[in-house]
């Protein structure tokens, strides 16, 4: 029993001296394990300052492109408002020079007009008055116009009895007596078309 008892406390000793250096390598690794967390960590949170500081810069940067770029933009606004300005104005006084010479031609026409109308009464008063005979005006000859109906049957007539009839009006040399020129033979006054 002895010898079991002495086993037994061997035993219990080499358990005792396993179970030691067992919690020892598990402290170590404990240990290690957490100082690769901690700094794992630390790692992490490194990354996350700088992220965070990096973050900050391209906003600040951002902002202040933002403030400059509307700075810009609010100018340009300002100097397209004032040249918008400038052109409305131009127009608005071209507008106004336009109508001041259009009412100027106006009351130049309405003049114009009125001394035309002034004119006109005195030229139709002083040379076209009514007729008035003073005695020593001659009597007015109306021309002897043949009518229409006289024309047509003019035109309507053939040529011979037209010949025939000139003929019987006007007195006729016989060609028996003198050999008439050629530029002096009667030719008919009209020459038929088609």
């Amino acid at each position: 029993m002895e010898e079991l008892l002495q086993q037994s406390v061997n035993t219990a000793e080499s358990v005792s001296l396993h179970t030691k250096s067992t919690l020892e390598a598990v402290n170590k690794m404990g240990a290690k394990h957490i100082s690769a967390a901690v700094s794992l960590v630390r790692n992490a949170c490194d990354n996350n300052m700088q992220h965070d500081n990096e973050i900050n810069s391209a906003r600040l940067t951002a902002e202040e492109a933002v403030v400059k770029n509307s700075g810009d933009l609010i100018e340009q606004f300002d100097v397209m408002s004032a040249q918008e300005q400038e052109c409305i104005t131009g127009v608005v006084d071209m507008a106004k020079i336009h109508a001041n010479t259009l009412e100027a031609l106006r009351e130049d026409h309405s003049s114009q007009t009125a001394s035309i109308e002034h004119k006109s009464r005195e030229t139709f008063q002083q040379f076209y008055r009514d007729y008035e005979p003073s005695g020593t005006t001659p009597l007015k000859c109306d021309p002897d116009v043949p009518s229409k109906g006289t024309i047509d049957s003019l035109r309507s007539l053939p040529m011979e009895q037209l010949v025939e009839e000139f003929r019987e009006n006007n007195s006729y040399e016989s060609s028996n007596e003198k050999e008439m020129k050629p530029s002096l033979i009667p030719r008919s006054p009209f020459s038929q078309l088609n």
